[in-house]
């Protein structure tokens, strides 16, 4: 790794709308297995790999308590109170990056 410094930014706090979950609840999406492991889990992995300093969730207030105690107790959280869209989750997340760069973790990378 170089001497940058990476912080990575995972959206956890939308709606799902586009994820059919078979009776699940679509705000459970971070929470869905795949693999064998949770959806973020994934995202968290691709985050380590490439050495990021902090890991930063935003997610919703339902799923805060949920997975901070069984995903991540080491990440920072914030809360999206409503769904109001990427750039919204992106700009609450801001406050906590540490440098000018940025991993953006998301659908692409979750299965290899």
């Amino acid at each position: 790794m170089s001497d940058i410094s990476y912080s990575a930014i995972i959206l956890a706090a939308g709606e799902g709308s586009r994820l059919a979950t078979n009776g699940v609840p679509r705000f459970f999406k971070p929470l869905l297995q795949v693999n064998g492991k949770f959806l973020i889990e994934h995202s968290l992995d691709f985050a380590r790999q490439w050495g990021v300093e902090k890991e930063i969730i935003v997610t919703s207030a339902v799923l805060k308590s949920i997975l901070s105690e069984s995903v991540s107790k080491d990440s920072i959280y914030y809360l999206q109170p409503e769904p109001t869209g990427l750039m919204d989750a992106i700009r609450i997340a801001m406050k906590s990056v540490c440098s000018d760069w940025g991993v953006l973790t998301g659908k692409e990378n979750i299965i290899e």
